[in-house]
């Protein structure tokens, strides 16, 4: 369906009706008459009768009334960030736990934690993939490839630390770096 409201002509039509829609109509001190059209899935455009050569005003908003929670499977991952130990991630399953409403929600929701707080140990995350179904085997090999990247990229940037060297520094026979 396809409306034409002041000057205005959509370009691009709704493929279904929003589930609620209503106009408002008001008067201006120029005598220009405004339509205003909310929809709930939608956003809210404003038209003028007057020619403009500006695109209507568009003002977008989004409400949630209700709250799905899903509780999915932890598995063994390739979190290429991971410095120590098995990444984890999130598998594809997941359960259905509850439905509550946003407000119920925010109330019994705890604070947020920090950064330091979301991170896991080593130890942490192996007994977690070991509770989760990763055999010993899966976790322990997870845990060599990621030492082995880790000892690659240190060895890797040694090398390159080693050709930056100026060559009258590298070529003498005393000189040692000292570690930092």
């Amino acid at each position: 369906m396809s409306h034409t409201v002041g000057s205005y002509n959509p370009v691009k039509k709704q493929k279904s009706p929003p589930s609620t829609m209503f106009a408002h109509s008001s008067q201006s001190s120029s005598n220009s008459r405004r339509m205003v059209r909310r929809s709930s899935t939608g956003p809210i455009l404003q038209h003028s009768k007057k020619k403009s050569s500006s695109p209507p005003q568009v003002r977008r908003r989004t409400s949630f009334t209700t709250i799905s929670v899903r509780e999915y499977e932890q598995c063994l991952g390739d979190c290429p960030a991971t410095q120590e130990g098995a990444p984890i991630s999130l598998g594809w399953a997941y359960e259905e736990k509850q439905s509550i409403s946003l407000d119920e929600y925010e109330e019994a929701r705890k604070p947020r934690r920090r950064r330091s707080e979301l991170v896991l140990g080593v130890m942490e995350r192996r007994q977690k993939l070991l509770s989760a179904g990763s055999s010993f085997l899966e976790v322990i090999h997870a845990e060599r490839a990621v030492a082995l990247k880790n000892g690659l990229l240190f060895s890797m940037s040694r090398q390159n630390d080693q050709k930056k060297k100026p060559a009258s520094l590298s070529n003498h026979k005393s000189f040692t770096p000292r570690a930092a």
